[in-house]
Protein backbone atom coordinates (compact mmCIF):
# COMPACT_ATOMS: atom_id res chain seq x y z
CA UNK A 1 0.00 0.00 0.00
CA UNK A 2 1.55 3.17 -1.40
CA UNK A 3 1.23 6.05 1.69
CA UNK A 4 0.45 9.92 -0.52
CA UNK A 5 1.76 12.85 1.16
CA UNK A 6 -0.03 15.95 2.21
CA UNK A 7 0.77 17.59 -0.56
CA UNK A 8 0.02 14.74 -3.08
CA UNK A 9 -3.53 14.36 -1.35
CA UNK A 10 -4.11 18.56 -1.58
CA UNK A 11 -3.37 17.99 -5.54
CA UNK A 12 -5.32 15.47 -6.07
CA UNK A 13 -8.29 16.94 -4.49
CA UNK A 14 -8.31 20.52 -5.87
CA UNK A 15 -11.77 21.64 -6.57
CA UNK A 16 -12.15 22.12 -9.88
CA UNK A 17 -15.24 24.78 -9.19
CA UNK A 18 -12.59 26.83 -7.58
CA UNK A 19 -10.56 26.70 -9.99
CA UNK A 20 -12.66 28.22 -13.24
CA UNK A 21 -14.24 30.44 -10.76
CA UNK A 22 -10.32 32.01 -9.87
CA UNK A 23 -9.43 31.81 -13.61
CA UNK A 24 -12.82 34.26 -14.10
CA UNK A 25 -11.14 36.48 -11.62
CA UNK A 26 -7.62 36.57 -12.74
CA UNK A 27 -9.35 37.56 -16.26
CA UNK A 28 -11.59 40.00 -14.84
CA UNK A 29 -8.33 41.96 -13.18
CA UNK A 30 -6.63 41.84 -15.97
CA UNK A 31 -9.49 42.94 -18.13
CA UNK A 32 -10.03 46.16 -15.70
CA UNK A 33 -6.19 46.72 -15.73
CA UNK A 34 -6.10 47.19 -19.44
CA UNK A 35 -9.19 49.19 -20.21
CA UNK A 36 -8.15 51.72 -17.17
CA UNK A 37 -4.82 52.07 -18.83
CA UNK A 38 -6.40 52.27 -22.10
CA UNK A 39 -8.74 54.99 -20.71
CA UNK A 40 -6.37 57.08 -18.98
CA UNK A 41 -3.63 57.29 -22.26
CA UNK A 42 -7.23 58.55 -24.54
CA UNK A 43 -7.28 61.14 -22.05
CA UNK A 44 -6.41 65.03 -23.68
CA UNK A 45 -3.25 66.35 -21.77
CA UNK A 46 -4.36 70.43 -21.31
CA UNK A 47 -1.36 72.47 -21.05
CA UNK A 48 -1.91 76.03 -19.57
CA UNK A 49 -1.69 78.56 -21.80
CA UNK A 50 1.22 80.50 -18.71
CA UNK A 51 3.32 76.84 -19.68
CA UNK A 52 3.04 76.49 -23.28
CA UNK A 53 6.00 78.21 -25.55
CA UNK A 54 4.82 81.02 -27.90
CA UNK A 55 5.98 78.43 -30.72
CA UNK A 56 3.37 75.55 -29.59
CA UNK A 57 -0.33 75.65 -31.42
CA UNK A 58 -2.94 76.07 -27.91
CA UNK A 59 -6.87 75.65 -27.91
CA UNK A 60 -6.92 78.98 -28.02
CA UNK A 61 -4.44 80.13 -30.95
CA UNK A 62 -3.94 78.45 -34.24
CA UNK A 63 -1.10 77.45 -35.63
Amino acid sequence: MKTHTTYEMLVQSEDKSRTVIETLIYAAFIVSAVVSIGLSAAQPVVVPEKLASHNVCTQTKAC
